[in-house]
């Protein structure tokens, strides 16, 4: 569990496709811990985690131009929604960086080293795996929990 430090571009994968190609556009949010759950060693450098997110998918030129009104936020929208200090409780494994060009028609376009030294790059794609703070709403991904009762839940 911990808040929101930093959002950051993450790493972008093009994609050949029948119909044309796909850019997979990813976000990667440092994450101050402020309490522990569950150890996942390696993963915590200097009291920070970082989670890589999905930040859309679009179509694209062969020139790599996105094509149309393909839309995907910006880092600063996102900065805007997921502000610093914002309550988030993270359950994600380690990401496989190799896991996506298993398939041959895809390679990565930019990868940004934004995990210093031995730090894991965590897996956030799954909604359920990175929950951010809505009060006293009920969650998007955990309908049955209100942010408290799924940190409750999580530490039982």
């Amino acid at each position: 569990m911990g808040e929101v430090h930093e959002i950051r571009e993450g790493r972008t994968l093009l994609s050949k496709t029948d119909g044309g190609w796909t850019r997979d556009n990813s976000v990667v949010i440092t994450v101050r811990v402020t309490r522990e759950l569950r150890e996942l060693q390696g993963a915590s450098a200097d009291g920070m985690i970082y989670v890589s997110m999905p930040r859309g998918v679009n179509a694209v030129t062969t020139d790599g131009k996105i094509m149309g009104s393909d839309p995907h936020p910006s880092i600063e929208e996102l900065r805007r929604s997921l502000p610093n200090g914002l309550k988030v409780l993270v359950m994600a494994g380690a990401m496989d960086p190799g896991l996506a060009l298993s398939n041959p028609s895809t390679r990565v376009e930019k990868d940004p080293r934004i995990v210093p030294g031995e730090a894991l790059l965590l897996d956030g794609f799954h909604p359920q795996t990175v929950v951010f703070d809505q009060g006293t709403e009920p969650l998007d991904a955990w309908a049955d929990y209100t942010f408290n009762e799924l940190v409750a839940a999580a530490t039982d």
